[in-house]
């Protein structure tokens, strides 16, 4: 199980899931949970910026979605915006993250 983990985590794996969010995401740009997972394989990748991005738009179709916020607060720290980070972290504590 735990390689077959590591393998989903491939930068090729993770180019597929991303395309298949993007499908997804296009037929409902509405699905927060869809976002999440794209910014998810974001991270992944290393693109730290277009992470935040995909939870920012997860955050616009649901501001109370605390898993949101903990991974937008995780790319922040990546990115060195310590202040942004903390100001996400917060708020999926609120939340009950």
């Amino acid at each position: 199980m735990v390689r077959e983990g590591q393998r989903a985590y491939r930068p090729q794996a993770l180019r597929g899931a991303l395309a298949a969010y993007d499908r997804a995401l296009a037929l409902d740009p509405n699905d927060a949970g869809a976002w999440i997972n794209k910014g998810t394989a974001l991270w992944g990748l290393k693109r730290f910026e277009d992470a935040v991005d995909a939870y920012d738009k997860a955050l616009a179709v649901d501001p109370n979605f605390a898993l949101a916020w903990n991974n937008k607060a995780i790319s922040l720290r990546a990115l060195g915006q310590t202040r942004e980070a903390e100001e996400a972290e917060r708020m999926a504590k609120e939340l009950g993250w």
